[in-house]
């Protein structure tokens, strides 16, 4: 079989079976045309670059479970729009940490060692651990709580949740921007 010539929602129903030549083929297929779209949006070649392999990987991961009910190209195009904002959150959030004027004090926030990177590729690696916090609530709360020092009761306050909920949401965030900043992630 010529997987070439297959037309997407025969690729598509290959991927959901575990054909990886078939994603592979799916990624050749659209790629350039993804990656412009996710330039045109994040203007920045690498952020683009891995926008694109974070939708494929994530179509590959959630293959079993994916219902698409528009073409595929649509579907890729709508996905890489939704991913580029979420990217372009982070970012504002990691500029708004930036232009903070009192350092994030890492080393207690994350247990991590910011003197083994240098300044540049450790506002990178931060930019890149708030971009991959998933839920809003959570990066708010961490941000506010971490970047801005709000007490936690007046997050709880602002955000209308309880004080034990904002301490779980800046928990699970601080977990997993210290395990992308280990390099766990």
């Amino acid at each position: 079989m010529d997987i070439s010539k297959l037309d997407d929602l025969t690729l598509l129903q290959e991927i959901i079976a575990g054909n990886e030549l078939a994603l592979t083929e799916l990624f050749n297929r659209y790629c350039t045309f993804l990656k412009k779209e996710a330039y045109y949006r994040l203007r920045d070649r690498q952020l683009a670059e891995e926008a694109v392999n974070d939708i494929f990987v994530s179509l590959w991961d959630r293959r079993r479970k994916v219902q698409i009910d528009v073409s595929l190209k649509y579907y890729l195009f709508q996905a890489i729009k939704k991913h580029c904002a979420y990217v372009e959150r982070g970012l504002k959030l990691y500029k708004q940490a930036i232009n903070y004027k009192e350092d994030i004090d890492i080393d207690q926030a994350h247990g991590f060692d910011p003197t083994t990177l240098d300044e540049k590729e450790l506002r990178y690696k931060l930019y890149r651990a708030l971009a991959r916090i998933s839920a809003p609530s959570n990066r708010k709360a961490f941000v506010l709580f971490f970047v801005y020092r709000v007490p936690q009761k007046k997050i709880a306050l602002a955000m209308n949740i309880s004080l034990d909920a904002v301490k779980k949401k800046i928990s699970r965030t601080a977990q997993q921007v210290r395990r992308y900043l280990k390099g766990d992630e």
